[in-house]
């Protein structure tokens, strides 16, 4: 007999799931900042949000919401993996 494939032999993989985060949400008292929340974008389109302090803590008009520059994250990513390299030669 020979071998042969079905359509049932073939598995596609799952995706595999990555997050950038975009936002975060900065509570301010006095001169201190603290964030609140963080929301990360995913590779399959969904935006999901991390509370980092308990959401009742704060009212929503106490918390500024503030963009994350995607680049200036990979620029810093790339400053650290370049400055690891050059440490351990």
């Amino acid at each position: 007999m020979a071998d042969t494939l079905t359509a049932g032999d073939f598995h596609m993989t799952p995706l595999r799931l990555k997050a950038q985060p975009i936002a975060e949400g900065i509570a301010r008292a006095g001169t201190m900042e603290e964030i609140v929340w963080r929301d990360f974008r995913w590779n399959n389109g969904q935006i999901w949000r991390m509370w980092l302090v308990d959401p009742e803590r704060f009212a929503p008009d106490d918390i500024e919401s503030r963009s994350i520059d995607t680049v200036d994250i990979s620029r810093k990513r790339q400053s650290m993996l370049q400055s690891k390299t050059l440490t351990s030669r």
